[in-house]
């Protein structure tokens, strides 16, 4: 009868859960957060070095569109 109350009290354990879960919810939810940050500022100043590389290189004329050839017609 003792391993029984012992099995019901381990899964009620299970069910409910401890406080001490949401804590470590909370850290997680930090590094995903510091994560995301982290990424943003990584992006913004890739971003910014790559709009300033551009505006120091002279811009690529574009090609000029060539003339479509005429086909000589059939017999």
């Amino acid at each position: 009868m003792a391993e029984d109350s012992d099995a019901l009290q381990a899964r009620a354990n299970g069910v409910f859960r401890v406080e001490s879960d949401r804590h470590e919810k909370g850290a997680a939810m930090r590094l995903i957060a510091a994560e995301a940050k982290a990424t943003e500022d990584k992006t913004a100043r890739l971003r910014k070095l790559r709009e300033e590389r551009d505006a120091l290189a002279p811009p690529v004329p574009a090609k000029t569109a060539r003339p479509a050839r005429k086909q000589a017609a059939r017999k």
